[in-house]
């Protein structure tokens, strides 16, 4: 008996404190890398819709255009934590609303946008300069 609660019963319960910490840092940790890679991923789909909708960017009319101007409208809130993608969408509104400003302004403050973004991300940008991001390429007859 004496064995008993001078090493099994320390032992067991040394054994079932180490199993529950475990489990609950664990749990932490998973429930913390699942948020982040959600939060990850909804940063990336606006991104690629925003990007990849470029082209429409001038042209109400043409299809996708409702697609864009969604993503576009969900960048504050998806990109709520990043001070610098925040900030250039603000310039590219208060541009876009304003007349006064030419085109070239209002080309550049977008690829600022996209640029934000893809620094928020980590994704390498070192090839894509200004050029790659206002060039359009479509496909078909836009006439």
């Amino acid at each position: 008996m004496r064995y008993l609660k001078k090493y099994i019963i320390p032992s067991v319960i040394s054994g079932l404190l180490a199993t529950i910490i475990a489990t609950g840092i664990t749990i932490y940790w998973t429930k913390s890398y699942e948020k982040e890679r959600v939060i990850v991923d909804y940063q990336t789909r606006i991104l690629r819709d925003v990007a990849g909708f470029r082209y429409i960017l001038n042209f109400p009319d043409r299809p996708g255009y409702e697609r864009f101007v969604s993503a576009f409208n969900q960048i504050p809130f998806a990109y709520s934590e990043s001070p610098e993608v925040i900030n250039k969408y603000n310039e590219f509104v208060k541009i876009r609303s304003n007349s006064g400003f030419s085109e070239e302004v209002s080309n550049q403050a977008f690829a600022n946008i996209i640029f934000a973004m893809m620094d928020k991300l980590a994704i390498p940008r070192d090839k894509v300069g200004d050029s790659i991001v206002k060039q359009v390429f479509s496909v078909g007859n836009h006439s």
